[in-house]
C-alpha cells in the first residue's frame, strides 16, 4: 500500500509541474562559452523569418538537465528555484545544442546556412532577431526551433 501511495505521489509531482517560458538574448548566448566551443564556423545562422523562398524545412529540439541549480528544502528534497538567472547557463547550453543540430542537418544536406530560425516549443512560436525562448520544466531545460536550410 505504501508503494502504491509513493507511486501516486510521484506521478502527481510530475503532472503538477508546469513549464516556465523565459526569453534570453541571442547575441549574448552566441558569445557564451558553449557557442564558442561547439557552434560550426562554416554554417551561418540567421534568426527570424526573413524570406518566403521555398526552402527545405528542419526542426530541432534540445533538452538537458545540465547546468541547473538545484536547491534543497529543510527536508532534503530538491526544490527548483524559479529565478531566471539560475537557468541562464542551462538555457545557453540547450540553445547551442539545438543550433548545432540545425547546423549538422545543413552540413549533411550540403547547405551552407540555416535561415528563418524561430522558436517553436510546443507550437508556441517566437519570431525574433534578438530573443530566443527557453523552457524550464520540472526535470529539464528545453529549446526548440524551426528553420530552413539554404
Amino acid at each position: 500500500m505504501k508503494r502504491i501511495l509513493a507511486v501516486l505521489l510521484l506521478i502527481c509531482s510530475f503532472t503538477a509541474a508546469k513549464d516556465e517560458f523565459y526569453e534570453h538574448d541571442i547575441a549574448s548566448s552566441l558569445e557564451s562559452k558553449f557557442a564558442k566551443k561547439y557552434l560550426l564556423k562554416d554554417i551561418s545562422l540567421q534568426f527570424s523569418k526573413q524570406t518566403d523562398e521555398e526552402l527545405e524545412p528542419v526542426k530541432s529540439q534540445s533538452r538537458s538537465n545540465k547546468y541547473r541549480t538545484v536547491e534543497e528544502n529543510s527536508f532534503g528534497d530538491a526544490v527548483k528555484d524559479p529565478r531566471e538567472d539560475n537557468y541562464k547557463e542551462s538555457c545557453e547550453y540547450v540553445f547551442v545544442k539545438a543550433l548545432v543540430d540545425l547546423q549538422t542537418a545543413a552540413k549533411n544536406a550540403g547547405k551552407s546556412s540555416v535561415v528563418n530560425i524561430q522558436g517553436n516549443y510546443k507550437d508556441k512560436l517566437l519570431d525574433s532577431k534578438d530573443k530566443f525562448q527557453c523552457v524550464v520544466g520540472n526535470m529539464a531545460t528545453a529549446v526548440a526551433f524551426k528553420a530552413n536550410l539554404k
